[in-house]
């Protein structure tokens, strides 16, 4: 099954590629979005591979954060809303008014947790509607938790079937006969995420009627955004982004976002040149990749950190094609202010440098 499912997507974007004609404007769209498309399907796959890799080393856990829980419960939304019209299924969507605007939680795994029970519930409806309720209870011997609730009027699933949900690569369908892809791992992942948070997950379904998944987390509420520290390293536009990496494809992609972005670059291809280049050019952040030849990202960071003069203080993003938790910390006790997994999205990428850009607008969480 592994093997099918990570052959399928590379055959769409292998077979586009082959038949596209070069001169059909037509010919090319429709190729342009199967391998998108196939893309997108391959990297949730490896990404399910990894985050499961580094379930089974033990080196996952949680890594609390501010966040601000309302826009990022509206991203989600946003998506799911998208998903649901294409199945012309409704997505009905409830958040406790009880619920603080800022909240300390590990938002990455939050988010791919939500993901997750909520793909399949779109996947595994054919009619009728898709639920999600976010109830917020405060207080008692527990502390404040969150309490979400995915609900759908899908197939359901047997109670035998029930009894294997969490079994990491089991599939509610095998053979030839499969109808929805996936690794069937999903549920796996997930059950250890929301453990690694200190909550807990569960699944109800009755064949015929839907399923109901519910994850339970302890959070802690925060001041609100105006009365919290702001610590912003503004970044002008008009300063070149230094872009340090060693492959030359990945500098140009990265140099073609950023020029999309509306940002100027400058290169350089392993940490020792990233020195030498900060000594003579004024950047206004820097694009680091982790493994590199001469001097790696991290080693790099810790000599701007250390001795880097003026420039000290440069906000430094990772971009890396290994963000396992173990990684991610590294990159953080470096001294680096963020990271972004390879490959990158346009829209993560200008996500991560607004947040050393002074924003123009007030979010409903100010």
């Amino acid at each position: 099954a592994i093997n099918h499912e990570l052959r399928t997507p590379m055959n769409g974007i292998l077979g586009a590629l082959q038949v596209v004609d070069q001169d059909d404007e037509d010919s090319l769209r429709v190729a342009i979005d199967i391998i998108s498309c196939s893309s997108s399907e391959m990297m949730t796959l490896i990404d399910d591979v990894l985050t499961y890799t580094e379930i089974q080393s033990e080196q996952i856990r949680a890594k609390p954060e501010a966040v601000c829980i309302r826009e990022l419960l509206d991203s989600i939304h946003a998506r799911y809303i998208l998903l649901c019209e294409d199945k012309s299924l409704r997505l009905n969507w409830q958040i406790s008014d009880d619920l603080a605007s800022w909240i300390e939680l590990d938002s990455s795994k939050f988010m791919k947790t939500l993901n997750k029970l909520l793909d399949n519930a779109v996947k595994f409806t054919s009619e009728g509607a898709v639920s999600f309720t976010l109830d917020y209870l405060g207080g008692g011997e527990s502390g404040n938790r969150i309490v979400c609730t995915i609900e759908d009027t899908g197939e359901g699933i047997s109670t035998d079937a029930q009894a294997h949900l969490f079994e990491a690569f089991w599939q509610r369908e095998s053979g030839v006969s499969r109808q929805y892809s996936g690794l069937g791992i999903g549920l796996a992942i997930s059950q250890k995420l929301v453990h690694s948070m200190g909550g807990e997950i569960a699944v109800e379904s009755i064949v015929g009627k839907g399923c109901k998944a519910t994850v339970s987390l302890p959070v802690t509420e925060l001041l609100p955004v105006s009365e919290q520290p702001k610590v912003l390293v503004p970044v002008e536009p008009w300063s070149p982004i230094l872009v340090v990496e060693d492959n030359q494809v990945n500098q140009k992609i990265l140099q073609g976002m950023l020029k999309k972005l509306g940002y100027e670059s400058i290169v350089a291809s392993n940490g020792e040149e990233a020195l030498l280049v900060m000594n003579k050019e004024n950047p206004s952040l820097v694009l680091m990749d982790l493994q590199m030849p001469k001097m790696d990202g991290i080693s790099c960071t810790k000599e701007i950190r250390q001795h880097g003069g003026i420039n000290r203080d440069i906000p430094i993003i990772a971009v890396t094609a290994n963000l396992l938790d173990a990684q991610q910390s590294s990159c953080i006790d470096a001294g680096m202010n963020g990271y972004l997994g390879k490959p990158v999205k346009l829209s993560i990428l200008q996500e991560a440098l607004a947040k050393f850009v002074p924003l123009e607008g007030d979010s409903h969480c100010a």
